[in-house]
């Protein structure tokens, strides 16, 4: 049997964690969930993540920018994809350093998901709702 994947999630809004969390579980994976720089730090001292999903606009003025610096300075080999609402072009997050760019809706989050892990259990809810 193998071991599911580490993904760290950085968010603060609790719906979005929801969101990934429930989506996750149809998925080979475990999400560990931070909301700060401080959990940030405090997790990838104690795991070994081959994904990080991180919000670019966090509470206290901190954006996701800042844990990418963070992260490149503890040069960790997970991929980090940004996780944001913004119209920007992926290009900017690309050239910020990001390995992909997630937008902040249902099909794109399982398109990623479909790509990197095993589904294990079927979907409860379709498209048509969460598109």
């Amino acid at each position: 049997m193998n071991t599911p994947a580490k993904i760290l999630l950085i968010e603060d809004n609790s719906e979005q964690i929801d969101l990934i969390t429930i989506l996750s579980s149809h998925y080979d994976c475990q999400i560990e969930v931070g909301k700060s720089i401080d959990d940030f730090h405090s997790l990838i001292e104690k795991n070994d993540f081959e994904l990080m999903i991180c919000d670019l606009n966090l509470q206290y003025q901190l954006e996701g920018i800042d844990i990418l610096k963070s992260y490149k300075q503890n040069k960790l080999t997970a991929k980090i994809y940004a996780y944001t609402s913004y119209s920007a072009e992926d290009t900017f997050f690309l050239e910020q350093g990001f390995d992909g760019v997630i937008k902040k809706n249902f099909t794109e989050l399982r398109e990623l998901f479909n790509q990197l892990f095993v589904n294990i259990k079927p979907y409860p809810i379709t498209n048509t709702i969460c598109a």
